[in-house]
C-alpha cells in the first residue's frame, strides 16, 4: 500500500491536486486485487483514480482494474494526436464535472477562453 500511496502522492503533486487519500474501502479491493500486470499497472490505476475521485479521497468506485490496461491500448494502438489526446481529456473533464468550463479551465490549468474557442470551433464536442 506503501507504493501506491507514493504513486498517488506524486500524482497529485505534480498535477496540483492538493492532498489526496486513499480511503479504507478502496485500499481492501486493492489488497484483494490479484495484480497480473506490473508496478506500472499499480500506477496507471491510481493515476486514473486520482482523475476520476471527486474529493481528494479515492474511493473503491473510482479503481477501474480492467480499463486501465485496455484504456492505455487503445490510446497506444489508436497513435493518437497530442491534439487528439488533449482533446479526449477536455472532453472527459467537461463531462465530469457537468460542462463547467470555468472549473474545467482552472482544473487543467488552461484559459477559460480557449476551451470557449474550442467549444465554438467545434474542437471538442459538450455531449
Amino acid at each position: 500500500m506503501m507504493l501506491a500511496k507514493h504513486f498517488l502522492a506524486a500524482f497529485a503533486k505534480d498535477n496540483g491536486f492538493g492532498e489526496m487519500k486513499i480511503s479504507a474501502e478502496a485500499q481492501h479491493r486493492m489488497l484483494s486485487y490479484p495484480w497480473p500486470g506490473n508496478v506500472r499497472e499499480l500506477k496507471a490505476i491510481i493515476e486514473l483514480a486520482a482523475v476520476l475521485s471527486d474529493d481528494g479521497i479515492i474511493e473503491e468506485k473510482d479503481l477501474n482494474f480492467n480499463s486501465v490496461s485496455d484504456e492505455m491500448d487503445t490510446l497506444v494502438s489508436e497513435g493518437l494526436s497530442l491534439k487528439e489526446y488533449n482533446r479526449r481529456l477536455i472532453e472527459h473533464y467537461l463531462r465530469k464535472n457537468d460542462n463547467n468550463v470555468v472549473e474545467v479551465a482552472k482544473r487543467l490549468e488552461i484559459g477559460k477562453s480557449t476551451l470557449y474557442r474550442m467549444i465554438k470551433n467545434d474542437e471538442i464536442n459538450l455531449n
